[in-house]
């Protein structure tokens, strides 16, 4: 978390969108972009979890300090292959960015030390929009995390992607699938050289059951969907699952504007 300008909001918050906001069951309309912090962190030699607990004392008590309104999220990997021993998920919205940032980079330099003496880790900057919510509104936040990058296909043009978003959608809604799902596209610190994808889609679970329906959907048939969408839209990494636990949530509700 260099410098971790404040960091960012994930789609858990903005899942408690008033009825206002939603044109069907679980569909997000208007998408609000929000700015989503990323860290991708390995353990430093000789240190353990145990360490990188204590070291967050102090970023907690920062948080708390500086009234920091963004929700974090800390992942570790469930099932999956990823560079990272612990990844954080951090969002903002982009008009609160610059006081959490200036905050942070005056105040908050000796708990960031603290934990970069536990961790190595990358930091990038993208932006995050969160298209669906339903059933995941919950104190603990979302259970799990599918984290999974595509690349446009050769000829697919941006708006084919959006137009087969909406199919995704609307689908989502017509289930009422119960999770919630964002996508996010690099803006700063991720090069083409090191970057798995053009976007990420980020599905939230809000438990066990959640999971297990949507795993059951794509087995019962459901994968036809993924296959299509690889054929004709994007190439695909493959979805890495993540454990997840909120570190803060926001004070202010500003994901009902």
């Amino acid at each position: 978390m260099r410098k971790m300008t404040a960091a960012l909001v994930l789609l858990l918050t903005v899942m408690s969108v008033t009825p206002s906001w939603a044109q069907n069951s679980g569909i997000i309309d208007p998408v609000r972009p929000t700015a989503l912090q990323t860290h991708l962190c390995t353990l430093n030699a000789g240190k353990t979890v145990v360490d990188l607990n204590h070291a967050l004392e102090a970023w907690h008590a920062a948080v708390e300090e500086s009234r920091y309104n963004g929700l974090t999220l800390q992942l570790t990997p469930r099932f999956g292959n990823p560079p990272a021993d612990v990844i954080w998920l951090n969002y903002l919205p982009f008009d609160q960015l610059a006081e959490a940032g200036e905050w942070f980079d005056a105040n908050g330099q000796e708990a960031m030390e603290a934990i970069f003496s536990v961790v190595s880790c990358r930091v990038a900057l993208s932006a995050s929009f969160a298209r669906y919510a339903n059933g995941i509104q919950n104190e603990d936040g979302p259970r799990f995390v599918g984290w999974n990058w595509c690349t446009r296909l050769q000829g697919v043009t941006r708006a084919a992607v959006r137009a087969r978003h909406q199919m995704v959608l609307q689908r989502m809604s017509d289930a009422d699938v119960r999770g919630g799902w964002a996508v996010s596209s690099p803006q700063l610190g991720t090069r083409r050289a090191n970057r798995p994808g053009d976007f990420a889609h980020f599905f939230f679970y809000p438990d066990w059951a959640a999971l297990a329906d949507n795993l059951e959907a794509r087995a019962n048939g459901g994968w036809r969907n993924y296959a299509n969408y690889e054929e004709t839209i994007a190439s695909c990494t493959g979805e890495n699952l993540y454990d997840a636990v909120t570190l803060n949530r926001p004070h202010t509700p500003w994901w009902i504007e």
